[in-house]
């Protein structure tokens, strides 16, 4: 088997010819395709796919059904999130996995998660129908996890016949190598502080409320509070067993500082990293 790689000099071009494959399969790439760009891939895999072909499509997408049984923790909680909040969840997720985890690859983040209902309207559009759906829940019960979804797509090929589309150059290669990418590794640390005596009075003394309304407001102003602020933050809400309804907010404005600073071309504050883990350990080292 020989891969080749998709030309995207001229927008997103398969170098297939038409009807030629039996089976696609699309892993993890949707949410990292830009809007717009995403029925583009999708109208050149049905290009491709041969009448009687087949698309699995693997994607760390949710499903609004009434009728989603995953029963994990995971689950469950993001369940009870609204639309909004699931998409801001699930890019602050994929935010961490592509950039502080070790082996992460650079690729694009455009954060546009969709739920599998909203992703079968563009296969829809693109002429492939879902024929059968699994929502598998969160496979693994960490803060890194991600909703995770299996579809299958078969051609509409009525549809696809009447679309207005031209020959690619013949190739017999046999796959296309979308993770021929250069690899990054960083290291994450794991590093939870001791506490001293002085330490643990002040971050008693700390109100838990005025605190936070403190830190939304620089956030509102555009201020991106430091991350030691957050980081005390965090660590009193453990000392004071809060943590499991502090969670959510504190993961949210993380989301928002690392949005602020992609917009800004800024690097993130390692320290980050830190809160991150004691978020997922849920107490500091007294």
């Amino acid at each position: 088997m020989e891969f080749v790689r998709e030309d995207t000099k001229e927008g997103i071009r398969i170098p297939l010819e038409n009807g030629v494959a039996n089976t696609v399969i699309v892993t993890g790439r949707m949410h990292h395709l830009y809007p717009g760009e995403e029925k583009q891939f999708l109208k050149e895999i049905a290009r491709i796919l041969r009448p009687d072909g087949k698309v699995i499509v693997i994607e760390d997408a949710w499903t609004e059904s009434s009728s989603d049984r995953a029963s994990d923790q995971f689950a469950k909680r993001f369940r009870r999130l609204s639309t909004d909040q699931k998409q801001a969840a699930t890019a602050f997720l994929d935010w961490i996995g592509t950039r502080l985890i070790p082996g992460a690859v650079p690729m694009a983040r455009p954060w546009n998660f969709k739920s599998s209902e909203d992703w079968n309207k563009l296969f829809e559009q693109a002429g492939l129908k879902t024929v059968s759906l699994e929502y598998h829940g969160f496979q693994d019960e960490k803060f890194t996890a991600l909703p995770l979804t299996t579809m299958e797509l078969h051609p509409d090929n009525a549809m696809i016949s009447n679309e207005q589309v031209t020959s690619s150059p013949v190739s017999d290669k046999g796959g296309i190598d979308f993770r021929a990418l250069p690899i990054i590794n960083r290291p994450i640390s794991t590093a939870i502080p001791k506490l001293s005596v002085a330490d643990l009075n002040r971050l008693n003394n700390i109100d838990l409320n005025s605190e936070w309304a403190e830190i939304q407001n620089m956030m509102n102003s555009g201020i991106i509070p430091s991350s030691e602020r957050i980081k005390e933050y965090v660590l009193a809400s453990c000392l004071k067993q809060s943590l499991g309804c502090q969670m959510v907010k504190v993961l949210g404005c993380i989301a928002d500082i690392m949005r602020m600073e992609e917009d800004r071309v800024s690097d993130t504050d390692a320290e980050l990293k830190d809160i991150l883990v004691l978020i997922e350990t849920g107490k500091p080292e007294l």
